[in-house]
């Protein structure tokens, strides 16, 4: 039987997260189409042996995920890069809802293979939750 909808978690921020560095791994954040075709192949890497079936991605795909929703911006992907320049994960924070409805989601995590158990997970997890305690502070401190 296969997956027919989309599960979504949620997480109550109690404080915000600090973003601790991982030696042989960086962050930048998405600068432009020169990234498109990397974020495709390391989306195609770490998903492959996955239950699930994924589709390869052209680059219009790519556009109409990201650089065409209305939370769209660069500042809301983080790339996670080993020293040696090679992609090795990412993360996009989007909205669901939208005006005083919207709230914080994780759109896109994925880390290839080779580099899982090694906290780039984790690292780009708490760079999305630092960013979403700025964004929603005030829903956080509601919530609290």
């Amino acid at each position: 039987m296969g997956a027919t909808g989309v599960l979504q978690l949620v997480r109550t921020l109690e404080s915000r997260p600090s973003v601790v560095a991982i030696d042989g791994v960086g962050l930048r954040f998405f600068e432009g189409p020169g990234d498109i075709d990397s974020l495709m192949a390391l989306r195609r890497k770490a998903f492959a042996d996955e239950e699930f079936t994924v589709r390869d991605w052209s680059r219009a795909d790519f556009e109409r995920e990201f650089l065409e929703k209305s939370w769209w911006c660069a500042e809301r992907m983080w790339l996670a890069e080993s020293d040696d320049g090679v992609l090795v994960g990412t993360v996009t924070l989007a909205e669901r809802g939208a005006g005083t409805e919207a709230r914080p989601a994780v759109h896109w995590l994925a880390v290839l293979p080779a580099w899982r158990r090694r906290g780039v997970g984790s690292l780009l997890m708490a760079a999305l939750e630092a960013r979403v305690g700025t964004r929603w502070a005030a829903d956080l401190a509601r919530d609290a």
